[in-house]
């Protein structure tokens, strides 16, 4: 269940998915707005304190939403949406606290995943994923309190698997396929 809303004047922040559940005791102040020179709304949020309470939604000069977070004292708290110009979802994360939690994913521009981290507590901690523009997988790698723990492997457009080492708290402790090429191709964006 996932609720996001003022209800009845108070923020109300509840995302099972997240682990966030917050219901406001105190009444939400008057929603404040930004603007450019030509009058074009540029961000709309509330402060409770001089920090950020609620929705902080920014939009780009054509009217389109450019991002939508949620904060509670100046934290962020839940899901955090970012888009492009046209209005396509490009980024998503979720926070608890200010950290990244849970599932954070990109997309690439026609709607394809193109990466999925796992996050606990602000350090990434999972599985990540990596894919091709036409959704076949490119990487996957485990990670546990932000090192590399597991196996790390790489697949070539077509799914053939490239490479594959397996680490233990961030060490490589072995090396399961080794494909000279991809390994120079691997370093050389290191």
């Amino acid at each position: 269940m996932s609720i996001y809303d003022i209800i009845d004047g108070h923020l109300t922040i509840i995302d099972d998915e997240v682990g966030v559940e917050f219901r406001d005791a105190k009444p939400m102040p008057e929603q404040e707005a930004r603007f450019d020179k030509e009058g074009h709304l540029l961000w709309q949020g509330y402060f409770v304190n001089a920090l950020l309470h609620g929705p902080s939604k920014y939009y780009f000069a054509n009217g389109n939403l450019s991002s939508l977070s949620w904060y509670v004292e100046g934290k962020k708290m839940g899901k955090a949406q970012f888009y492009s110009e046209e209005g396509h979802l490009l980024h998503e994360a979720s926070y608890r606290h200010g950290k990244l939690q849970g599932s954070e994913n990109y997309y690439y521009s026609n709607g394809a995943l193109k990466a999925q981290l796992m996050y606990e507590d602000g350090l990434l901690d999972g599985m990540v994923s990596l894919y091709y523009p036409h959704g076949a997988l490119q990487r996957t790698l485990s990670l546990k309190n932000g090192k590399r723990h597991g196996t790390d492997r790489s697949f070539d457009e077509k799914g053939k698997e490239c490479f594959a080492f397996e680490y233990h708290e961030g060490r490589n402790i072995k090396t399961l396929i080794d494909d000279p090429i991809e390994i120079r191709y691997q370093a050389h964006l290191s």
